[in-house]
């Protein structure tokens, strides 16, 4: 008899001729999937509520490139720091475990279609135009987010203000030495 992970891993696997999937163990009785092509990793949970089974899953689609300059940038950063990525939940309700292949199949559909449209250019936009206040990590992805798209006037007026004494509302994680980088390699990359 098929473990249940088995039959969603089979039916996960098969949806795309054309993607790679590996599957991990987060060693918490959980199973992941990767789908390395399109940088997504995909968690599907199937809850028992009684009368319904709820099917989710759950997607993390990561920009890779983001953390490479990142890393490049700030050089070793603090546990957990990193992993840009877009989050995405996928909820459907069945009647029935005999439904669940159905629902999750649905669910799929549907990630993929979200995958496929989450580019790199709106998240850098989206990145760069919003100011993240009080999360390391979101400041450190709206700094990269300036660098790719060689916004170094932006980067400029966040190092005068941290000559002039303000912190310009970032965290202690940013300092003047990676505002300075940064800024040196928007410059290079105009």
């Amino acid at each position: 008899m098929k473990h249940f992970d088995d039959e969603i891993f089979d039916l996960v696997s098969s949806y795309r001729g054309d993607v790679s999937f590996n599957r991990l163990s987060t060693g918490k009785g959980e199973t992941l999937w990767r789908d390395d092509m399109h940088s997504a990793l995909f968690q599907v949970n199937v809850v028992d509520l009684g009368d319904v089974q709820k099917v989710e899953l759950f997607v993390n689609r990561s920009f890779v490139l983001l953390d490479e300059k990142a890393q490049e940038l700030f050089g070793e950063l603090p546990a957990g720091l990193l992993i840009f990525e877009r989050q995405k939940y996928f909820e459907v309700r069945v009647k029935s475990m005999a439904e669940v292949k159905t629902g999750l199949n649905e669910l799929v559909l549907q990630a993929y279609d979200w995958v496929r449209e989450i580019e790199l250019k709106s998240t850098l936009d989206e990145l760069a135009a919003s100011y993240p206040d009080n999360f390391p990590m979101r400041q450190v992805a709206h700094l990269v987010a300036l660098v790719l798209k060689a916004e170094f006037m932006q980067i400029d007026d966040y190092k005068s203000a941290f000559k002039s004494g303000s912190s310009a509302r970032f965290t202690n994680v940013i300092t003047f030495e990676f505002l300075d980088k940064c800024f040196d390699e928007a410059v290079k990359l105009a």
